[in-house]
Protein backbone atom coordinates (compact mmCIF):
# COMPACT_ATOMS: atom_id res chain seq x y z
CA UNK A 1 0.00 0.00 0.00
CA UNK A 2 2.99 2.31 0.38
CA UNK A 3 3.38 2.34 -3.43
CA UNK A 4 0.19 4.42 -3.71
CA UNK A 5 1.81 7.15 -1.63
CA UNK A 6 5.06 6.87 -3.59
CA UNK A 7 3.09 7.07 -6.85
CA UNK A 8 1.89 10.56 -5.94
CA UNK A 9 5.42 11.95 -6.31
CA UNK A 10 5.98 11.20 -10.03
CA UNK A 11 2.36 12.17 -10.79
CA UNK A 12 3.03 15.53 -9.11
CA UNK A 13 6.20 16.03 -11.16
CA UNK A 14 4.35 15.06 -14.36
CA UNK A 15 1.75 17.71 -13.61
CA UNK A 16 4.47 20.16 -12.70
CA UNK A 17 6.20 19.55 -16.05
CA UNK A 18 3.10 20.27 -18.15
CA UNK A 19 1.26 22.88 -16.04
CA UNK A 20 3.42 25.93 -16.92
CA UNK A 21 2.62 25.46 -20.61
CA UNK A 22 -0.96 26.47 -19.83
CA UNK A 23 0.12 29.91 -18.63
CA UNK A 24 2.70 30.82 -21.28
CA UNK A 25 1.74 31.67 -24.85
CA UNK A 26 4.22 32.42 -27.64
CA UNK A 27 6.81 33.81 -25.32
CA UNK A 28 10.53 33.48 -24.89
CA UNK A 29 9.74 31.70 -21.62
CA UNK A 30 8.37 28.64 -23.44
CA UNK A 31 11.94 27.51 -24.00
CA UNK A 32 12.38 27.23 -20.24
CA UNK A 33 9.02 25.80 -19.17
CA UNK A 34 8.50 23.21 -21.92
CA UNK A 35 10.55 20.33 -20.54
CA UNK A 36 9.83 17.31 -22.71
CA UNK A 37 12.46 14.98 -21.20
CA UNK A 38 11.33 15.64 -17.62
CA UNK A 39 7.67 15.12 -18.58
CA UNK A 40 8.35 11.82 -20.34
CA UNK A 41 10.53 10.49 -17.51
CA UNK A 42 8.09 11.41 -14.74
CA UNK A 43 5.02 10.21 -16.68
CA UNK A 44 6.62 6.84 -17.41
CA UNK A 45 7.77 6.45 -13.81
CA UNK A 46 4.30 7.38 -12.54
CA UNK A 47 2.68 4.82 -14.82
CA UNK A 48 5.04 2.05 -13.71
CA UNK A 49 4.59 2.80 -10.00
CA UNK A 50 0.77 3.14 -10.13
CA UNK A 51 0.22 0.05 -12.29
CA UNK A 52 2.52 -1.94 -9.98
CA UNK A 53 0.66 -0.62 -6.92
CA UNK A 54 -2.68 -1.63 -8.44
CA UNK A 55 -1.46 -5.11 -9.33
CA UNK A 56 -0.10 -5.59 -5.80
CA UNK A 57 -3.42 -4.35 -4.39
CA UNK A 58 -5.28 -6.97 -6.42
CA UNK A 59 -2.81 -9.59 -5.21
CA UNK A 60 -3.36 -8.50 -1.59
CA UNK A 61 -7.12 -8.58 -2.08
CA UNK A 62 -6.91 -12.12 -3.49
CA UNK A 63 -4.97 -13.24 -0.40
CA UNK A 64 -7.62 -11.69 1.86
CA UNK A 65 -10.39 -13.21 -0.25
CA UNK A 66 -8.95 -16.72 0.08
CA UNK A 67 -8.49 -16.21 3.81
CA UNK A 68 -12.10 -15.12 4.31
CA UNK A 69 -13.40 -18.02 2.23
CA UNK A 70 -12.32 -20.34 5.04
CA UNK A 71 -14.71 -18.50 7.34
CA UNK A 72 -18.12 -18.04 5.73
CA UNK A 73 -17.78 -14.28 5.10
CA UNK A 74 -18.77 -12.45 1.96
CA UNK A 75 -15.95 -10.45 0.35
CA UNK A 76 -16.20 -8.02 -2.57
CA UNK A 77 -13.99 -5.44 -4.25
CA UNK A 78 -14.22 -2.01 -2.64
CA UNK A 79 -14.13 1.43 -4.17
CA UNK A 80 -10.37 1.86 -3.60
CA UNK A 81 -9.61 -0.96 -6.05
CA UNK A 82 -11.81 0.65 -8.72
CA UNK A 83 -10.29 4.10 -8.14
CA UNK A 84 -6.84 2.54 -8.41
CA UNK A 85 -7.84 0.87 -11.67
CA UNK A 86 -9.06 4.22 -12.98
CA UNK A 87 -5.78 5.89 -12.01
CA UNK A 88 -3.79 3.11 -13.69
CA UNK A 89 -5.84 3.37 -16.89
CA UNK A 90 -5.47 7.16 -16.96
CA UNK A 91 -1.70 6.92 -16.56
CA UNK A 92 -1.51 4.24 -19.27
CA UNK A 93 -3.35 6.68 -21.56
CA UNK A 94 -0.84 9.44 -20.65
CA UNK A 95 1.96 6.97 -21.38
CA UNK A 96 0.50 6.08 -24.78
CA UNK A 97 -0.21 9.69 -25.76
CA UNK A 98 3.09 11.00 -24.36
CA UNK A 99 4.51 14.34 -25.45
CA UNK A 100 3.69 14.97 -29.14
CA UNK A 101 6.70 14.37 -31.35
CA UNK A 102 5.95 17.42 -33.51
CA UNK A 103 5.24 19.69 -30.56
CA UNK A 104 7.29 22.71 -29.80
CA UNK A 105 10.31 21.68 -27.74
CA UNK A 106 12.17 24.97 -27.32
CA UNK A 107 14.73 24.44 -30.08
CA UNK A 108 12.66 24.60 -33.25
CA UNK A 109 11.43 28.21 -33.06
CA UNK A 110 12.09 30.63 -35.87
CA UNK A 111 13.92 32.88 -33.43
CA UNK A 112 16.50 30.18 -32.76
CA UNK A 113 16.96 29.27 -36.43
CA UNK A 114 14.36 26.50 -36.67
CA UNK A 115 11.38 26.32 -38.98
CA UNK A 116 8.80 26.89 -36.24
CA UNK A 117 7.35 23.39 -35.77
CA UNK A 118 4.00 23.22 -34.07
CA UNK A 119 3.03 26.82 -34.87
CA UNK A 120 0.48 27.63 -37.58
CA UNK A 121 1.90 29.13 -40.75
CA UNK A 122 0.54 32.38 -42.26
CA UNK A 123 -1.13 30.43 -45.09
CA UNK A 124 -3.54 28.51 -42.87
CA UNK A 125 -5.18 31.13 -40.67
CA UNK A 126 -2.25 32.10 -38.48
CA UNK A 127 -2.78 35.79 -39.25
CA UNK A 128 -6.34 35.63 -37.93
CA UNK A 129 -5.18 33.65 -34.91
CA UNK A 130 -2.48 36.22 -34.14
CA UNK A 131 -4.86 39.17 -34.59
CA UNK A 132 -7.66 37.65 -32.48
CA UNK A 133 -5.57 36.33 -29.58
CA UNK A 134 -4.53 38.65 -26.81
CA UNK A 135 -0.91 38.20 -25.89
CA UNK A 136 0.34 39.52 -22.58
CA UNK A 137 4.00 40.50 -22.87
CA UNK A 138 5.86 41.75 -19.80
CA UNK A 139 7.53 45.14 -20.19
CA UNK A 140 11.04 45.01 -18.80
Amino acid sequence: MILWAIGIIPVFFTTLAILPLLFVHESRALRFVGNRVFFIFSANLAMIVVVTAWLLSIYGWSIAHRTFEVVPLEVHLGSAIWMGLTAAICLIIVYLCNWPKDAWDGYATKASGGRGRGLPTPGNGYYHYKRSTREVVPRY
